[in-house]
């Protein structure tokens, strides 16, 4: 009985020597980074200060809206009818209660299409007239903004649309949504 204990206590040990040996050789060629923390002050990074103080948006929903834009001053007129019809099929479908993203719209993030879905709950509807396309910084993609109008009140949404795929995506909604009856 004890040489069986013997033969345990060293197959143990040896075993783990053997476990040792193996983390020791699989990490010492990672040279992991070293940091080492600083005193705690706090602050604001020079990014946000900019944004926060010179970024301000308009008060106008229309002017905060294009604000948003990447190039807001390159108003083209292609694509309009594409993205129009693929915003109808996005109104219809959020508008009978369907908030799920699908396509042509299923890289909406939920939060947005909640808000599209609450405005036309609340009696907003989609102005036509006032969708506007955008050039953008990526080749494939163009920007959009559109009204949503309720008895003399709006919210403006702006959005991307991927030509390629045909995809659209709502990113913004600027104003607030008057919905209380």
């Amino acid at each position: 009985m004890t040489k069986k204990k013997l033969l345990i206590g060293v197959g143990a040990v040896l075993g783990m020597f053997l476990i040792g040996f193996m983390f020791y050789t699989m990490n010492k060629g990672n040279n992991h980074p070293k940091f080492q923390l600083e005193d705690g002050r706090t602050g604001t990074l020079k990014s946000e200060a900019k944004a926060s103080s010179e970024n301000k948006l308009p008060s106008d929903p229309e002017e905060a809206a294009k604000a948003t834009l990447e190039q807001s001053d390159k108003e083209i007129k292609s694509y309009k009818d594409e993205i129009k019809e693929k915003l109808k099929v996005m109104m219809s479908n959020v508008g009978s209660g369907d908030i799920k993203a699908q396509p042509p719209y299923q890289i909406t993030e939920r939060g947005i299409l909640t808000s599209l879905s609450n405005a036309l709950v609340g009696g907003y509807t989609f102005d036509e007239d006032s969708l506007t396309v955008y050039n953008s910084d990526s080749k494939n993609v163009k920007q959009f903004t559109f009204n949503m109008v309720s008895e003399g009140t709006y919210v403006s949404y702006t959005g991307n649309y991927v030509t390629g795929t045909g995809q659209i995506q709502l990113a913004t909604m600027q104003g607030s949504l008057n919905i209380a009856k």
